[in-house]
């Protein structure tokens, strides 16, 4: 039985990917076993999501200059985040909310996704 942040964690890539999280495994490893639908210079892709998603952690963590490589499987994304919850109780709420608010606001034309994206919302 996951816990709860695992099981939002393992949502989080499931919804980044677009795969059941039943099909997710802790083994799977980001770029290879989960690719990026595209690979653009203008625009974010599902790696740099997740990417994303791990910079805010280290930084809520404290560990700003961690290793690139440090999260290259689900079960690493599934570590980091606990340890986050850990460490930054209140930051990780927040970063929870901002996922929350990602599935909500898709759902709403592109202008108004740039327009929240761009506040911070």
């Amino acid at each position: 039985m996951a816990t709860p942040i695992i099981q939002r964690s393992l949502l989080r890539i499931a919804w980044v990917f677009y795969v059941r999280v039943e099909d997710i495994d802790f083994n799977m490893r980001f770029g290879t076993d989960l690719k990026a639908s595209f690979v653009s210079d203008f625009s974010e892709n599902e790696l740099d999501q997740i990417a994303f998603d791990v910079q805010e952690m280290r930084e809520g963590i404290g560990n700003k200059n961690g290793d690139k490589n440090e999260v290259e499987t689900v079960g690493d994304f599934c570590a980091l985040m606990e340890n986050f919850q850990a460490v930054n109780y209140a930051g990780c709420c927040r970063l929870l909310k901002r996922w929350e608010k990602e599935v909500t606001v898709s759902k709403k034309p592109q202008w108004r996704r740039f327009l929240f994206k761009l506040i911070g919302l």
